[in-house]
């Protein structure tokens, strides 16, 4: 509300805001018109009360209990942050709304390595799987860009979702050897079948997680390659900035290429689709390498120095 003087007497004003970008409208000048528009018709009260409703319904599904009450407001410091982010119909970038300085690392994009799934994996243990829509949703739309991306770099079929990629795009924008980085379909698909799994959802299963999958699936089949002993093998490669370039089967490709036939193959069960296409997954888990180890302890890839 403002409040003005110029005539001596107080009057008040209500002023309704919207945001619309072009990642949700062709015309978001339209958009943001036509939501304004809509707000004013409704009313501060109607908003207002459902505004509320909503953080009600929300702070009801989960809580946490600690003896450290600094790491406890913590839990519900970030929960609230994420809750204010991820919502609609777009996940919000590396940094999401809360960020310190003027601009966010990275231009705020989309890191494929670990970092945009990391941050989603609260919704789980919080028991807030709605706020992973933005995330089914913006990565699903990505995925005719992202399929006609991986044709034309590796001449393959099949999803490679970027490492680095711009909202709401798709589009590979790293450059030089991040692009050797070979895990990120697998991170990103395997939230996929997270979701499915906690929800039971098969109308989700079938619409938005499957079609993920199977086509992270296929850029893995068409990308490994075989040694004389018939051994699925993944080159070149690089385990995400850490170990040698170009290195041979990384442990965290191997490690989510089997998670992710596994649930590719499971979900194609599940939906009763595909029995071609699941044996030949089914080959390629059955042949994958064993993870690079020495002294008990994994390394990073098979073309460390040891």
């Amino acid at each position: 509300m403002n409040l003005d003087y110029s005539d001596g007497k107080p009057k008040q004003y209500m002023i309704f805001l919207t945001v619309v970008t072009s990642g949700e409208a062709e015309d978001p000048l339209q958009k943001a018109k036509e939501s304004v528009d809509a707000a004013c018709a409704r009313g501060y009260q109607a908003i207002f009360s459902e505004h509320s409703k909503w953080w009600h319904d929300f702070w009801g599904k989960s809580f946490i209990e600690l003896d450290d009450d600094f790491i406890e407001n913590l839990w519900y410091f970030q929960l609230y942050q994420f809750a204010s982010s991820s919502r609609g119909k777009i996940a919000p970038g590396l940094q999401g709304l809360w960020y310190l300085r003027d601009e966010s690392g990275w231009h705020g994009d989309y890191h494929g390595d670990i970092n945009m799934v990391m941050s989603y994996w609260p919704i789980f243990s919080s028991n807030h799987l709605e706020l992973g829509e933005p995330y089914f949703e913006t990565f699903y739309k990505m995925l005719p860009t992202v399929k006609r991306q991986t044709k034309e770099f590796y001449n393959i079929d099949g999803a490679k979702y970027p490492i680095a990629t711009i909202i709401d795009s798709g589009r590979e924008i790293c450059t030089n050897y991040y692009r050797y980085i070979q895990c990120s379909s697998g991170f990103y698909a395997q939230l996929y079948w997270w979701g499915y799994l906690y929800s039971q959802d098969k109308k989700f299963l079938r619409e938005r997680a499957y079609p993920v999958m199977k086509e992270c699936a296929k850029f893995y089949q068409g990308y490994l390659s075989k040694d004389e002993q018939g051994k699925h093998y993944i080159y070149p490669s690089w385990s995400p900035e850490q170990g040698p370039l170009f290195s041979k089967n990384p442990t965290i490709d191997i490690a989510l290429i089997k998670a992710l036939l596994r649930g590719t193959i499971e979900a194609s069960k599940i939906l009763s689709v595909d029995q071609k296409e699941r044996h030949g997954w089914q080959k390629i888990l059955d042949n994958l390498p064993e993870y690079p180890v020495k002294d008990n302890m994994f390394l990073d890839s098979a073309s460390v120095d040891t």
